[in-house]
C-alpha cells in the first residue's frame, strides 16, 4: 500500500484527489496519508480528514523539521513511498529575502528526510517559474537556464524566486 506524505494537505487535498490516493484495501488502520505542516487542529478540518487512515501532524513550513518531532519524522519518512510538497508561503508582494527562510529550507528539509530511503519528492511548483523562460510551452525541463532577474526593476516577485530556488535545489539533489 502506498504511503504518501503531503505538506499542508488542507490546502489542496479534496475528495477527488483523496479518492485517487485511497488504497483498495480499506481495512487497514495504519495511516497511508501523513499530512505535515498543518496549523489547524484536526477537529476543525473538513470531514475528509476524519478518516482514520489520514494522520495529521501539526506544524508549519518555517518550523524546525516542519514541526515534526525527530521520532515522528523518522517513523513517517521510514514508511513513505512518496512525498508531495505542494505548499509555500504565497505572497506575491513579498521579497525573496522575506520568503526564502520559510519556502526554501522547508523544501530542503523534506528532501533530506526523504533521501535515506530514496523516497521520490514530487514538488508542485508555480506557473510563474515557467513564465521566466518566456517560452510558449514549458515541459519537464530544468529551470537552470531561466533564473529570476537580479535587477529589482525586473523582479517578478520573491515567491517566484523562492520557487525557482527550491526547484534548483531539488534538481541538484536528484543529480547527486
Amino acid at each position: 500500500m502506498a504511503r504518501t506524505i503531503i505538506s499542508k494537505p488542507t490546502l489542496f487535498v479534496d475528495d477527488t484527489s483523496y479518492t485517487a490516493m485511497r488504497p483498495r484495501d480499506t481495512t487497514t488502520a495504519r495511516p497511508y496519508v501523513n499530512g505535515i505542516a498543518v496549523r489547524a487542529p484536526k477537529s476543525s478540518l473538513p470531514d475528509l480528514f476524519s478518516d482514520p487512515r489520514i494522520s495529521v501532524h501539526k506544524g508549519a513550513l518555517g518550523d524546525e523539521s516542519l514541526g515534526l518531532e525527530l521520532g515522528t519524522a523518522a517513523a513517517i519518512f521510514g514508511e513513505a513511498d512518496l512525498v508531495i510538497h505542494n505548499v509555500a508561503d504565497v505572497f506575491f508582494l513579498k521579497t525573496y529575502a522575506t520568503l526564502h527562510p520559510t519556502n526554501v529550507p522547508s523544501t530542503q528539509r523534506l528532501a533530506q528526510l526523504a533521501a535515506p530511503r530514496l523516497v521520490p519528492v514530487h514538488y508542485v511548483s508555480s506557473a510563474s517559474v515557467a513564465q521566466l523562460s518566456r517560452l510558449d510551452e514549458f515541459g519537464e525541463v530544468s529551470t537552470a537556464a531561466f533564473p529570476p532577474p537580479r535587477d529589482a526593476r525586473e523582479l517578478t516577485g520573491g515567491y517566484t524566486a523562492a520557487k525557482w530556488a527550491s526547484e534548483r535545489f531539488l534538481e541538484n539533489a536528484a543529480a547527486q
